[in-house]
């Protein structure tokens, strides 16, 4: 494994509704693509497609061990509750590589099987884990062409979920914590393949808007099972039996700017996901976070909006968010296009809820037309307007700033003044 460092950026947030906190971002090594965060900030991924690796805030990186034969197909990872990681390792007594569950106070693996058959290697693999622990879901090998959703649990080992179409496969990515909820896909007979989830062991498959299958997968589903997030085509995708679905489009949304959403918070209210252009590196995009309240925000504004400083690095591919929202992680780069693990911890801010700090500057009108301005503020330094893609579009060092010329839309308004840093959300008429 290549050497791995960790850099902390330890500075005053400010929220994007005025509460005060300390923010931190780490840079956990180079090469290195983080997969799952506990709540307790325990951080577990690969390298190089063998080698699976557990790091926290206070450890420095664990080796967990690599595949001997085979690369990684599958994820690494680890429950809300810290108590399981979960990977796809190479049995010693069999030679395959299959779902397995790694112990920490051993530093030993414990292999779970599969469905009976192998295909290059391959008996079964992990995909997700449930917040407890007590469930991991991925997918085994049916034959040489199908894979079959399965479920594992140490009292009943491995369940095969099935398909709504005998010849064709499915795979489970994630499982709610309620176990109520399994979420994966379910490729179809005319080969596409589709989002679906498994509700108390009834398979569905999830329609868009035009009541069409959609095209892609689902990723991750909410704590209660009734929040399910994914992919389809082109765009990030939310579904509630309640409220059907929902895409979350960017204004680039094109066959050539494609997204994605990764995780969901354990309550349902936030979504993590990315956008980027296609074909190109997975790399190469930017991270978003998305909320009913805020919409669609670029995660580098986020993250900065607390006022942590991200440095030159940009969150391109975000990967997991903890139950509680306070951690995400995922894969940053530079502007020379190396790539680094991250994680960004906002434990304290959400964790206190304080708002004794809150600032009386107050911004007005907003919506706003052509003028936006900022009261109560003392010996204003700077105003800065950032849109939604993390770029500053308006700056004045005034109580007022023109925004007349700036498309409609969301935008993000940091007002430093003599005491503190404040954000706060506009809408651009």
């Amino acid at each position: 494994m290549k050497k791995s460092y960790k850099r902390l950026f330890q500075v005053m947030a400010i929220s994007l509704f005025g509460t005060m906190s300390y923010g931190q971002f780490y840079i956990i090594g180079e090469g290195l693509q983080p997969m799952d965060v506990s709540v307790d900030g325990t951080v577990v991924g690969s390298q190089g497609g063998k080698t699976q690796w557990m790091w926290s805030p206070t450890q420095s990186i664990v080796n967990m061990g690599g595949l001997t034969t085979g690369n990684l197909i599958g994820n690494v990872v680890v429950s809300d509750n810290g108590s399981r990681i979960a990977g796809y390792m190479t049995n010693p007594q069999n030679n395959l590589n299959e779902m397995a569950s790694y112990d920490k106070n051993s530093a030993s693996w414990t292999y779970h099987g599969g469905l009976g058959q192998s295909q290059d290697g391959l008996n079964s693999s992990t995909w997700g884990v449930s917040a407890d622990g007590s469930t991991l879901v991925g997918y085994g090998i049916l034959s040489n062409t199908v894979t079959r959703a399965i479920k594992w649990t140490a009292e009943n080992g491995i369940e095969n979920l099935g398909s709504l179409f005998p010849e064709k496969s499915t795979r489970a990515n994630g499982i709610s914590a309620d176990k109520s909820v399994v979420v994966g896909f379910q490729d179809l007979a005319s080969g596409q393949r589709a989002a679906t989830y498994w509700k108390n062991g009834v398979q569905t498959v999830i329609n868009n808007e035009q009541g069409i299958p959609t095209f892609g997968e689902a990723n991750r589903v909410s704590a209660d099972g009734k929040v399910i997030v994914g992919i389809d085509g082109i765009y990030p995708f939310i579904y509630t039996e309640e409220s059907g679905y929902q895409s979350i489009t960017h204004e680039l949304s094109s066959n050539f700017y494609r997204g994605g959403a990764a995780d969901v918070t354990a309550d349902g209210k936030k979504v993590i996901g990315f956008f980027r252009n296609f074909p190109g590196s997975p790399y190469g995009g930017d991270g978003f976070i998305w909320s009913q309240t805020n919409g669609l925000v670029n995660l580098n504004t986020y993250v900065s909006s607390f006022g942590i400083d991200l440095g030159n690095y940009t969150l391109a591919l975000p990967l997991a968010i903890s139950g509680d929202g306070t951690k995400i992680v995922g894969v940053a780069r530079t502007p020379d296009f190396k790539t680094y693990g991250f994680m960004v911890d906002l434990t304290t801010y959400l964790a206190t809820g304080n708002t004794s700090a809150k600032s009386d500057i107050k911004i007005y009108p907003n919506p706003v037309k052509d003028v936006l301005n900022i009261t109560n503020a003392k010996n204003i330094k700077s105003v800065e307007v950032i849109n939604m893609t993390g770029q500053k579009v308006a700056s004045a060092t005034t109580n007022q700033v023109n925004v007349s010329n700036l498309p409609k839309g969301n935008y993000i308004v940091r007002v430093t003044d003599a005491t503190t840093t404040t954000t706060h959300k506009i809408v651009k008429e």
